[in-house]
């Protein structure tokens, strides 16, 4: 097959040049929907579509060399639309009623491990918009996840509504219009192997209503997608297909509304060049309007903050995330768990860019499946109560989705329910031993670290400033005694829910950030070391005697900042091979909370590196 290619690449360039000069003629973009993803996916389109044709091993090659080039642009045409045309970034969203693969396309399409949304057969699994950044050759757009469609009036026969009520329903749909309205082009995909269901129908009138869709309009921006389609290939003529199958779904499919659709498979990657020149027309424009704009759009938005909202279920991660920028961006509700997925923010306050990380409530693995199970269980273990493991086995993914989050983060807001913990026989105070432990796994990962005491509004205390006050100092006491690490971290006490202190939160968080993103000039830092050391001096060990050398006292040289985010020092000692011993831990803990107390490095994590005469080190 190789060979056939190569020799077929070779035949095709030769036709190029003899046949497509004068009998191509460019057509619509809107009305050819399968053009040129490139020369050789032209080949390979073709290829594809003759598989039903080659079983014995022979095709006739000056056909296929015709053929593959006619679905292909000729050079110099290519040429010319790259001088006149540039491709910007667009908005695509994806809609669909459940389990059709919108989750798994969104995952194919973004590739990233960071930005992959939870996939499973559950229906629901997706819920909140999700965003990432995809690319399909030169194209590059965002691409929008939904939950998937259910009508919300069939109460009774809804999987969602008969667990959470049908606010989820509504929240769902509104976030899915949400999702319509901001987009330059709509995926809306259909299962292939199950064809075309009645919830289909009811979801393409409701899209149409939406949208305002007027099928006379050559700019609309629906592109049906009918997913599932294995072994179809790029190019597939719908119109020369003998299965009886592929027949009536393009039968079914027409009666959407919404013209051909284009095979696809998610799980194997097919239909990629089809999926291209179906949205290449919504992002070509005039490269001489668009030439700054392009810059800014297609920069992938490296410079932002990232904040992840980390906390456990029903604290109000999703109503702070809300509070902050100023819309209903994530479903809320008195239901804990709504949350499945990472949903990321882009949003700009006071002329800086953040992006905001809302994550699922993160519990104890005890408290999913049994106070026995030490382990998850793997894909497709039969444990009792298969309707409770398997909403345990999506928890369990939405947990170490959220962990993710907070590993990739730079602050870290951990989010508390003030309330929460009076009837909890696990904690200790304001906090969990739970909460502990992850705000512990923040500071070993090295994040800023922000408090935010929610729900203050229902304290019985009398006044706010006493209730703050309170908060406040019970939290730190409790984060202090625990927690060296993260001494005296900021605590905010807000209610997302009436918007009460958040706007305390954002000057909060941006100073920590700073503070953690900072370097000290080693004039300053050398200048608080010879104040540590002259108000406690390092512990009286006796020199050091070898045969080959003699080292005297214990000496702190100078100290140096190595790195930032988080802070990072070096201390200098009179040791050629400092260990672990070297600076006793009382003392480095001393170091410690006078350089945090100097530098004002409360709720930041500082990392110490001691360093011998040879530069041998070890960090603290």
């Amino acid at each position: 097959m190789a060979l056939f290619f190569r020799y077929a690449s070779r035949t095709v360039r030769r036709w190029q040049h003899g046949l497509v000069k004068d009998e191509l003629a460019p057509q619509s973009r809107l009305q050819h929907q399968y053009k040129d993803f490139s020369f050789l996916s032209g080949v390979r389109c073709f290829a594809a579509s003759t598989n039903s044709s080659m079983g014995n091993g022979m095709i006739d090659v000056q056909t296929f060399a015709q053929e593959a080039t006619r679905q292909s642009l000729s050079k110099r045409e290519r040429k010319k639309r790259s001088a006149e045309f540039a491709l910007k970034s667009i908005k695509v969203a994806i809609i669909g009623r459940p389990n059709v693969g919108k989750s798994t396309i969104f995952n194919r399409l973004v590739g990233k491990t960071r930005d992959k949304a939870i996939v499973s057969n559950v229906p629901g699994t997706t819920r909140d918009r999700r965003e990432g950044l995809a690319q399909i050759g030169e194209l590059t757009f965002t691409l929008t996840d939904t939950g998937g469609f259910e009508d919300a009036s069939k109460y009774e026969d809804s999987f969602l509504a008969g667990k959470h009520g049908p606010a989820l329903l509504e929240g769902m749909l509104r976030q899915t219009g949400s999702a319509l309205k901001e987009s330059d082009a709509i995926l809306m995909v259909v299962d292939a192997q199950q064809g075309i269901v009645p919830e289909d129908y009811h979801f393409a009138k409701w899209v149409r209503r939406q949208i305002g869709y007027n099928p006379k309009d050559e700019n609309n921006k629906i592109i049906l997608l009918a997913n599932k389609a294995e072994g179809l290939g790029d190019a597939y003529n719908w119109e020369e297909s003998v299965d009886e199958h592929w027949n009536m779904l393009l039968m079914d499919t027409r009666r959407l509304g919404f013209g051909v659709p284009i095979p696809f498979s998610a799980q194997h990657g097919h239909g990629m060049g089809d999926l291209y020149n179906a949205l290449e027309p919504y992002a070509m424009v005039p490269l001489s309007d668009v030439q700054q704009q392009l810059i800014t759009d297609n920069v992938e938005s490296k410079d932002n903050i990232r904040i992840a909202m980390i906390g456990r279920p029903n604290v109000g991660k999703s109503t702070l995330l809300n509070a902050l920028v100023g819309s209903e961006r994530v479903i809320t509700g008195p239901v804990a768990g709504l949350t499945r997925d990472n949903i990321t923010v882009d949003w700009t306050y006071e002329g800086r860019k953040f992006t905001l990380v809302d994550t699922a409530g993160i519990r104890k693995r005890t408290k999913l499946y049994g106070q026995n199970s030490h382990s998850v269980p793997t894909k497709g273990q039969n444990i009792q109560g298969s309707a409770k493991t398997s909403d345990a086995s999506l928890e369990d993914m939405s947990i170490t989705d959220s962990l993710r989050a907070l590993d990739y983060s730079q602050v870290v807001v951990f989010v508390v329910d003030i309330m929460a913990q009076k009837d909890d026989p696990d904690a200790r105070g304001m906090l969990t031993k739970h909460d502990l432990s992850i705000i512990g796994r923040i500071t070993e990962e090295g994040r800023a670290l922000i408090i935010a005491a929610n729900k203050c509004d229902l304290s019985m205390l009398a006044s706010r400033e006493q209730t703050e006050k309170s908060v406040i100092t019970s939290l730190q006491d409790q984060i202090s005694d625990t927690i060296p690490a993260a001494r005296g971290a900021k605590v905010v006490p807000i209610s997302a829910l009436h918007e009460i202190g958040t706007n305390e939160l954002m000057p909060t968080l941006i100073d920590t950030y700073d503070k953690w993103n900072t370097r000290i000039p080693t004039g300053k830092l050398n200048g608080w070391l010879r104040e540590a050391v002259a108000n406690q001096r390092p512990p009286g060990f006796s020199g050091i005697k070898t045969k080959k050398y003699r080292v005297g006292p214990l000496k702190i040289k100078y100290a140096t900042q190595i790195a930032a985010r988080p802070p990072t020092f070096a201390l200098f000692v009179n040791r050629r091979r400092p260990n672990s011993d070297t600076i006793p831990e009382p003392y480095l803990r001393y170091l410690t909370n006078s350089l945090r107390e100097k530098f004002s490095y409360q709720g930041i994590p500082i990392r110490i590196s001691i360093r011998g005469s040879t530069g041998s080190k070890i960090t603290m």
